[in-house]
């Protein structure tokens, strides 16, 4: 219960101003931001559907700690979410706890004296649930020497050249060819 309570507290402040009872909204949306709270819709939407409660609220979790500004943050205009994915934000967390999050949707303006129990559900685009880039870990003699970003569509033949030249996995090559690559 106490950790349910905490996430609460955290998915409030997110939202509200602890000390004035404002609005917390970004002016300008973060792109990574973003692409997590598309995954986010599509995975608690899927788990919802399979009856996956515990890793729907994980997820939500994840996002709200990716979101939650710093507490030394000077700007209030900087980090958090904008209003829009806050509103989509809110309509993904109603199913697990509809009395907070009627109230911050209230506080903010978004659905009147209603709720959010007849919002609809949150579209989210597929091509945002795809990573341009994948980080890979490149081990030699069975221990993880480096790990190296590469993009996703990348053929095992880039990836073995990038891994192969990489300044943490060259000193451990002692200047020979691999036995063996494994992509």
């Amino acid at each position: 219960i106490v950790g349910v309570f905490r996430f609460l507290q955290r998915a409030w402040r997110l939202a509200i101003d602890e000390r004035t009872g404002q609005p917390l909204l970004a002016a300008e949306p973060d792109p990574k931001l973003e692409r997590l709270l598309h995954r986010t819709i599509a995975k608690v939407g899927d788990d919802i559907d399979r009856l996956s409660f515990n890793t729907a609220i994980a997820a939500l979790i994840e996002l709200v700690n990716a979101a939650t500004r710093p507490t030394d943050l000077a700007d209030p205009a900087k980090g958090g979410l904008t209003r829009d994915q806050l509103d989509r934000f809110l309509r993904i967390l109603w199913p697990f706890a509809p009395h907070a999050d009627d109230e911050i949707a209230h506080r903010l303006g978004f659905c009147g004296d209603r709720g959010l129990w007849d919002a609809p559900w949150p579209a989210y685009d597929p091509a945002m649930l795809v990573d341009d880039e994948v980080e890979i870990a490149v081990q030699v003699q069975g221990k993880v020497r480096a790990r190296i970003m590469v993009p996703a569509k990348a053929d095992a033949k880039a990836v073995e050249q990038l891994a192969l030249g990489h300044p943490q996995v060259v000193p451990h090559l002692g200047g020979k060819a691999p036995k063996k690559v494994i992509v």
